[in-house]
């Protein structure tokens, strides 16, 4: 059936999905846009059905935030998640995405209170069932943070608090600008330094069963610092757990951090929602855009997060503003574009995955033909792959040149491991990747990086049988035709890690 009015059909089969192949080389199909989708699960979401339907609409990643939900829940969506894109033979990339170190509300009596302008309102560290005067918050060392006349806001910002005097166990506080507050709501602190643990008992808890899921892919929230991811990826890697790390950068402290940060991550979030909170919501386009140039510029994935189609939650058709919003992160750079609510706990799931996916393929159309791609990053990140010895930066700036200037089908890369793809996905090319690699362990890594349509081969050593294997796999799949040309990339011998240091054009 036709999965948007643009009327593309795909059919599902074992082992493989296929598209109308005259249909998808004349109009840019969803599941193979270059901006990649990360879709939040919820119970929205939480069926065959509907998460059939965003698969074929153009998810690339699922993502399950562990700030909801039992872990038992969280496995019974993720065994769901995993059998479905082996019977469609979707590559669709499981991300955990951690609490982190946050603050929240206890519970309330009522389960919600209305605070006005000129109430005082405590924040205690006993715990208590919340009433108009008082609510219990999760973090006990907030009243040595704070100090008097810092600001405290609750519930997205909606509501300011000013402290007025503390205690030893309570902070007094005079409500600004009231509204209602309900239970577990988040609470920030703008501009000061919280004294918490990176790393929670309860952020152990849930590495420790992701760990037991095997995740793709883990986000760390409110990252602040390196250290904090190094201690992460430490107690990862003694669980044997090795997943794909992206921070998540929400606060003043990380955005000062953005560069060290970058570097010793797989990839960073630009989460809006909380950093909106933490900082001057007028500054978050030009750290926006600060963040998505530092990652190219270091080869670094990148997603923009939050309210993206917020509209949709409630609406099936997005705001003009919402679309100029997803369009510019593609515009910008971004690998990944992301849906939260709007997947999660939306009226229309399905259609918001389709629009996101409509406006970042249109967005890319425009850059190819206004030749606003990646070329100017491209040079800056060879430069900076050359100064640090790797010599293989200039053979895929030449593999992309080439394949460019010829108006080849597309990149085929072959790795062994996916090391290959991942350093041809980080300079953006204008052409698709079709990056065929052998590791079923690394495979559904592929789902998140930009312009690669990722492609399982059976495991084998000599290069030209492998080849002859991608071009037939292709094909198959529709991704390649007959007559099609190709620049075929990939290190030789086969095996050998980091090394790209064969170009071929091959016509199939």
């Amino acid at each position: 059936t036709p999965t948007n009015e643009n009327k593309i059909y795909i059919y599902f089969k074992k082992g493989g999905w296929h598209l109308s192949t005259s249909e998808r080389q004349e109009k840019c199909q969803n599941a193979m846009n270059q901006t990649k989708l990360i879709c939040t699960l919820g119970p929205a979401s939480d069926n065959d059905e509907v998460l059939t339907k965003m698969i074929a609409a153009g998810m690339n990643i699922a993502r399950y935030n562990f700030s909801h939900g039992t872990h038992e829940e969280h496995l019974e969506k993720v065994n769901r998640m995993k059998r479905l894109r082996k019977e469609l033979g979707a590559n669709i990339g499981l991300l955990q995405d951690t609490k982190g170190p946050e603050i929240r509300l206890g519970l309330f009596l009522e389960g919600k209170v209305l605070l006005s302008d000129g109430d005082t309102f405590v924040l205690t560290t006993k715990e208590c069932m919340g009433t108009k005067e008082r609510a219990s918050i999760t973090y006990k060392g907030l009243v040595e943070d704070v100090t008097v006349g810092t600001t405290i806001l609750m519930n997205d910002g909606l509501i300011q608090l000013k402290v007025t005097g503390k205690d030893a166990e309570n902070i007094t506080c005079e409500v600004i600008h009231g509204g209602v507050v309900s239970n577990r709501k988040a609470v920030n602190v703008p501009s000061v330094h919280l004294n918490m643990p990176f790393l929670s008992q309860a952020d152990q808890d849930d590495l420790t069963f992701g760990a037991k899921v095997q995740y793709d892919y883990v986000a760390l929230s409110f990252v602040r610092s390196k250290e904090d991811v190094e201690q992460a990826r430490q107690f990862m890697a003694a669980l044997d757990y090795f997943p794909v790390i992206i921070s998540k950068i929400e606060n003043e402290e990380g955005v000062s951090n953005i560069a060290e940060i970058a570097e010793a991550s797989d990839g960073v979030m630009v989460a809006r929602g909380d950093m909106g909170v933490e900082i001057d919501y007028a500054l978050v386009p030009q750290i926006q855009q600060k963040m998505i140039d530092t990652c190219l510029e270091k080869g670094k994935i990148v997603i923009v997060a939050t309210n993206m189609l917020e509209s949709m939650c409630q609406s099936a058709r997005p705001t003009r503003a919402e679309v100029g919003d997803v369009a510019n992160a593609a515009y910008q750079g971004a690998t990944c574009t992301m849906l939260s609510g709007e997947s999660a706990a939306g009226k229309f799931p399905v259609e918001a995955v389709q629009t996101m996916a409509h406006i970042n393929s249109q967005s890319e159309a425009y850059l190819a033909k206004s030749h606003r791609g990646s070329h100017a990053f491209r040079a800056t990140l060879t430069k900076n792959a050359l100064l640090s010895g790797d010599t293989s930066a200039s053979v895929i700036e030449s593999a992309i040149s080439l394949a460019e200037t010829i108006s080849a089908k597309a990149i085929l890369c072959l790795s062994l491991t996916g090391s290959t793809i991942q350093k041809v996905s980080a300079f953006h090319p204008s052409v698709p990747i079709l990056g065929c690699i052998t590791s079923e362990e690394n495979y559904p890594k592929m789902a998140m990086l930009y312009g690669v349509e990722s492609i399982l081969l059976p495991a084998e050593t000599d290069f030209e049988t492998l080849l002859s294997d991608a071009v037939l796999t292709c094909k198959e799949k529709g991704l390649l035709s007959s007559g099609d040309t190709v620049v075929v990339l990939a290190g030789t011998p086969l095996g050998q890690a980091g090394a790209v240091n064969m170009i071929r054009t091959v016509t199939v």
